[in-house]
């Protein structure tokens, strides 16, 4: 009987996605799986919902442990926006993760379409505007009237 070695792709769908799911990312092998990832994405194996699942994975930053969408670029990625000097509190992803230079812009890659973040942005929610709302919390211009 032979047994058969799980390719790389199955093992980031099998292992790694239960190990996102379950929380089992942890400061100890965040860069090993990290590097694995990278690896099975150089293949060009991954599909749009493989990408989709990555977007909960952990990473190593700045500020510890966190979620790829809690995440931005730091300058040596070279972001479309350098804020890390601006933001220094923000989380950072480490650079650890990429072997060599010659990695960070496929690196790059990756985390933005996971969803690191290379700049900021603000999200406004036009569900969340109307003028009930507005002169709710500001009574005092119910009255305003531009021009």
């Amino acid at each position: 009987m032979g047994v058969k070695e799980p390719s790389s792709l199955e093992i980031v769908r099998k292992s790694i996605f239960r190990m996102i799911d379950e929380g089992k990312i942890t400061d100890s092998n965040a860069l090993k799986i990290g590097r694995f990832v990278f690896m099975v994405f150089k293949t060009g194996l991954l599909n749009d919902k493989d990408y989709e699942r990555l977007q909960g994975l952990k990473l190593l930053t700045n500020n510890g442990l966190k979620i790829v969408h809690e995440t931005y670029l730091r300058d040596e990625y070279d972001p479309e926006l350098k804020i890390q000097t601006i933001l220094p509190s923000n989380s950072y992803v480490s650079v650890s993760y990429p072997e060599n230079t010659s990695e960070l812009s496929e690196w790059k890659i990756l985390l933005v379409r996971i969803g690191a973040k290379e700049k900021m942005e603000i999200r406004i929610d036009p569900k969340e505007i109307s003028r009930y709302t507005f002169v709710s919390n500001f009574p005092q211009y119910q009255s305003y009237s531009p021009g």
